[in-house]
């Protein structure tokens, strides 16, 4: 059968080179004298179409998989087998890579590759010998893998929109395997640890209001110092500085972010104490093993949390009349008359709000910035109680580490 995920087929035999900026340049890409290459990653098919002379594209390949109903019936011992990831998104992503270290721990004799990593390539650098595909997969290189397991059949995936998933758990369900611990070697948390908040996520649904994370580092400073981090490559991160500065007292860092994955993690793992919101950084916590406070919103902490207990979560608390936190949503939805929001912001039921709306920068930066959601608004309005839980779990995790 032909996978789910689909992917873009183009045909070339000049030589050429690729990577970004996300990924360790040792990772980079290169033709290897093969005629056709799959791809799905944006970045790169966007500089293909714009090559001089153009290249030709042809959109909907795909790979011949193993069914979902064979994943926990097979025996992989000694075989070639690469996983197809739908997509990069770090938090997914992570949940992938605990799943590998359970899969290689099981069959240590087959061999692992995965397919379209893009940004989450420093991640599954992490687990030694994984080869890595992290923009395209070649016509020669394709012959080599044989079981071929496409990651969109995965369920829950296709839903993650409205419905977030432990994309560990499912897989380890799916393929019947327990989990391995997660703990990393080689990263040792300095002497002096300091405090970091990472307020940004990829939707404002669970975005930390400027106002919000302003008072959560004025309360963690008085504790040791105190790094606001953002994120690198989020359009919004300039606009959310320029407003949460004139809020710090003096001493709190702001650092404007990391381009690759590998330095966020590092960064992570260096942290005495984090509060994160519902992000790509809250799973990558898990790695490290790194304690703090992870604020959810529209979604709930049981399944984005998984197994894992090194943050403590804090839920808003919102109730209004048309839906209460958390109702299950991770992006904002789009209604018939083109209106943007969530239940509570445009005052519908989830069955009148059919669409995912395309990016729109001013949009994200007004719900982040000026108007958020109802249960976003709500952690402002309950700035106070939330510094004073996160500082009673600081001093709790010092008493009793």
């Amino acid at each position: 059968m032909i996978g789910p995920t689909a992917f873009t087929r183009f045909r070339t035999r000049l030589p050429f080179e690729f990577g970004l900026p996300t990924f360790d340049g040792r990772f980079r890409q290169a033709s290897d004298g093969g005629a056709y290459y799959l791809c799905r990653n944006d970045t790169l098919l966007a500089s293909l179409r714009q090559a001089t002379p153009p290249m030709r594209l042809s959109e909907g390949g795909g790979f011949s998989c193993l069914p979902r109903r064979l994943w926990g019936g097979t025996e992989f011992a000694g075989r070639r087998v690469l996983f197809v990831l739908p997509s990069s998104a770090i938090g997914d992503c992570v949940g992938v890579h605990l799943f590998l270290k359970s899969f290689r721990t099981r069959w240590p004799t087959a061999e692992v590759a995965v397919l379209n990593s893009g940004a989450a390539t420093d991640l599954f650098a992490l687990e030694p010998a994984v080869t890595l595909f992290p923009l395209f997969l070649s016509e020669t290189q394709h012959k080599r893998w044989r079981t071929v397991v496409d990651l969109g059949e995965m369920e829950g995936w296709g839903g993650i929109a409205t419905s977030p998933i432990d994309a560990e758990t499912v897989l380890l369900d799916a393929f019947g395997l327990s989990p391995c611990p997660a703990e990393l070697a080689g990263r040792p948390v300095p002497a002096e640890p300091r405090s970091a908040i990472l307020p940004l996520a990829s939707s404002p649904l669970r975005s930390l209001p400027p106002r919000l994370t302003a008072a959560l580092a004025r309360a963690l400073a008085a504790k040791g110092p105190v790094t606001v981090l953002l994120n690198g490559w989020q359009g919004l991160s300039r606009a959310y500085e320029a407003a949460l500065r004139p809020l710090l007292s003096e001493g709190i860092t702001v650092n404007g972010g990391f381009r690759a994955t590998g330095q966020l993690m590092d960064f992570i793992a260096g942290c005495g104490y984090v509060v994160v919101a519902d992000s790509g950084p809250a799973h990558l916590t898990k790695l490290a093993g790194t304690p703090g406070t992870a604020i959810y919103t529209s979604a709930g902490h049981q399944v984005l949390q998984g197994r894992f207990r090194n943050l403590t979560p804090w839920q808003s608390r919102f109730a209004g009349p048309h839906c209460t936190a958390p109702c299950g949503l991770a992006k904002l939805r789009r209604a018939a008359d083109g209106r943007v929001g969530c239940m509570g912001s445009l005052g519908l039921p989830l069955e009148e709000l059919p669409g995912l709306p395309g990016e729109d920068a001013a949009l994200a930066a007004r719900l982040v910035l000026e108007t958020p959601v109802p249960c976003v608004a709500a952690l402002t309005d309950a700035a106070d109680a939330v510094a004073a839980f996160i500082i009673e779990d600081v001093e709790r995790r010092r008493n009793d580490p």
